[in-house]
């Protein structure tokens, strides 16, 4: 089972706080299992580290300030299939 989100946060990095915890309850909601950690490109992490328990890692293969890639778990691979 897919334990993956992608989602768009819009073009303004300053909300990506607010963006995670919306797709952090969508992600649980549509996927059964709440997200631990959040990939978003570097640009778009403004010093935020964490959001309500879920960790943010950045990630160049991310490749919009737009995008944030939600997973169940950490992994080395972040890569959308």
């Amino acid at each position: 089972m897919c334990d993956e989100l992608l989602w768009d946060i819009g073009p303004d990095p300053g909300r990506l706080p607010d963006a995670v915890r919306r797709a952090a309850a969508r992600h649980a909601e549509r996927l059964g299992v709440a997200p631990t950690v959040v990939y978003c490109h570097p640009q778009a992490l403004n010093g935020v580290r964490e959001v309500d328990g879920v960790a943010l890692r950045a990630r160049a293969g991310i490749g919009s300030v737009q995008w944030i890639y939600l997973a169940a778990k950490e992994r080395d691979n972040v890569e959308p299939e």
